[in-house]
Formats: structure tokens, C-alpha cells, sequence
């Protein structure tokens, strides 16, 4: 198989604009401007309640992370002692942006066993900073 030169087309002695150019919208007296861009990934979760429910899931009866991907999983001690179960997309995205945003925190490896894997994961842990805020806000408001 001969392989391709992939060099940027000529147009009329200069490069080709790309694809799909910055996107100009007018502002509001006329002049353009460049439109925002919504960020790549998930959309920030801004609820109260969820990050709490997360938050006490966290603290027990545990998540743990898988693989390089790091799916999210809950440990299920009513089955097993080691046995996880895989969480629903929201509570999975939920704990992502927890961790980046450091109310949790990646500890050390565990054995745990799922359906179809049995191996090593990583547990989630909760700060003592995440429970004083909790803490905080269980003193203003009563948490469900």
C-alpha cells in the first residue's frame, strides 16, 4: 500500500480556511463578535441534593473506580463483602466532577468482584473538608 503525502490545498497560492471557521455572531450594537463555544464533556451538575445523596453514597457505602477509564462503581455489601454494581450515567458523572473539583478523592487499590470482572479498583474517599461542608449544611437545612 503506497502511502499518502498529506500536505495542506493550495487555493489560489494560499492555504484553505478551515472546515468550519469561528462562528460570528453580532453583538448587540452591531459590531461582530465571536459566539461562546458551550465546553466540551458534561454540563456541570448544580444539584444540591444529588451532591449530597453522592456525597453520603461516598462515604457508605462506597464507590470505586475501574480501569483506565475509571468507571464508577458502588460497593453492594448485601450481596458480598467485595461485590460492586455499576451506577447510573448522572451519579457516574456526578463523582467525575467531584473528584476534579476535590470534594472526593482517589485512595488505594481494593479487590473487588462485579459481574464479568474481578480485579483491582480504586476507592473513592471522602475529605474531612466535604464533610464539614456537609456538616455546614445539614446545620442550616435538614439533608434528606
Amino acid at each position: 500500500m503506497s502511502r499518502v503525502n498529506r500536505r495542506p490545498v493550495l487555493c489560489m497560492g494560499r492555504t484553505r480556511t478551515p472546515a468550519r471557521p469561528d462562528v460570528v455572531q453580532e453583538s448587540l450594537w452591531g459590531t461582530p463578535v465571536a459566539a461562546e463555544q458551550p465546553p466540551p464533556g458534561p454540563a456541570p451538575i448544580n444539584d444540591l441534593d444529588l451532591f449530597t445523596s453522592v456525597v453520603k453514597a461516598a462515604t457508605e457505602p462506597g464507590y470505586v473506580l475501574i480501569g483506565p477509564a475509571e468507571r464508577v462503581f458502588l460497593r453492594d455489601p448485601s450481596i458480598a463483602r467485595d461485590m460492586v454494581v455499576a451506577v447510573p450515567r448522572y451519579e457516574s458523572d456526578t463523582v467525575s466532577q467531584l473528584l476534579g473539583d476535590g470534594h472526593l478523592a482517589v485512595g488505594g487499590y481494593h479487590q473487588v468482584r462485579t459481574e464479568g470482572y474481578g480485579g483491582w479498583a480504586r476507592a473513592v474517599l471522602v475529605p474531612q473538608p466535604t464533610h464539614a461542608l456537609l456538616n455546614r449544611w445539614a446545620a442550616l437545612h435538614p439533608l434528606g
